[in-house]
């Protein structure tokens, strides 16, 4: 109970972050206290152990708030696919046939090598010919995509850089940000708030349809996430997956994200199969929103 309440000081706490994280795990304890003081047929027990579960019932379900909406799936959807390498990565022949096999318009990746050669992007430049790559500290990022890259950019913040970077693509007769990125870690909390402070502001001065993907370090149940979709109105495109540890048996956190601006709704996600990383791939279907789009174009005139 008193974690459960303390994570609610998040806010201003950064450290007390950690405690959201665990929601779920929280929630199942919760029920289990509930379903135990029905048992013991203890009135003031029953209470509280049944106040704290719907608490956080509810709690679990804030996130479903800043989902994206569904859309057609027989409309042309953008495929994303953002995968975190991890330098410790032995299967990149493996990694590299199933995101090929993705057929992905765009791969985001993370914990990006700086050798000179690298089997991983030698084998998917064939299918991904224009390549926007910042590894120069052995820790970087990259975005790969079919289409042609017409303007780029990066970020960098103190022992991470890039923070993020950024590419934009033609795609549907528009111009589309992907925006790939890298949170602190979660051992980091005040820098994770800067970075989501950062990050807000950045999403708000784009002025064309966006998506960002990548490794947030943060689950769907964190406060900074949350803070992050409600005031830049970008939605996600899963909430109940799970990518990490991905080279456990059974993953069980979501803290690799795809997020897309309102001119986007979903049209499916899905967990790819381990590829020799301690993340798991995550795969999104994004498809422009017609109704959403003339609203933005009204509203950035």
């Amino acid at each position: 109970m008193l974690a459960i309440v303390a994570g609610l000081f998040a806010p201003l706490d950064p450290r007390l972050e950690m405690i959201n994280h665990f929601r779920p795990l929280l929630a199942i304890g919760a029920l289990a206290s509930f379903l135990l003081a029905l048992l013991l047929r203890r009135k003031l027990l029953i209470a509280t152990t049944g106040a704290t579960a719907a608490l956080m019932a509810t709690l679990i379900a804030v996130p479903l708030l800043y989902a994206a909406p569904s859309a057609d799936r027989t409309k042309t959807s953008l495929r994303v696919v953002t995968f975190n390498i991890w330098n410790g990565n032995t299967m990149l022949a493996d990694a590299a046939k199933f995101l090929i096999g993705t057929n992905a318009d765009v791969i985001v990746l993370q914990e990006v090598l700086c050798a000179k050669t690298d089997p991983l992007f030698e084998a998917l430049l064939s299918a991904y010919p224009h390549v926007y790559r910042a590894s120069e500290r052995c820790f970087g990022q990259a975005i790969l995509s079919k289409h042609p890259i017409l303007k780029t950019g990066r970020r960098d913040y103190s022992y991470r850089a890039p923070l993020w970077l950024w590419a934009e693509i033609a795609w549907q007769e528009r111009t589309i940000r992907i925006t790939g990125i890298h949170l602190a870690h979660p051992t980091r909390p005040h820098d994770q708030a800067v970075n989501v402070n950062d990050l807000t502001g950045y999403l708000n001065a784009v002025r064309v349809p966006h998506i960002i993907a990548g490794d947030f370090n943060l689950t769907p149940y964190s406060w900074l996430l949350t803070k992050l979709a409600h005031r830049t109105g970008f939605r996600r495109q899963a909430t109940y997956l799970s990518s990490w540890p991905g080279n456990f048996a059974f993953p069980v956190f979501l803290i690799d994200h795809v997020l897309a601006s309102r001119e986007f709704a979903s049209a499916g996600s899905a967990i790819g199969p381990y590829i020799g990383s301690d993340h798991l791939p995550m795969i999104a279907d994004l498809a422009l929103d017609a109704g959403a789009i003339a609203m933005s174009d009204r509203r950035h005139f």
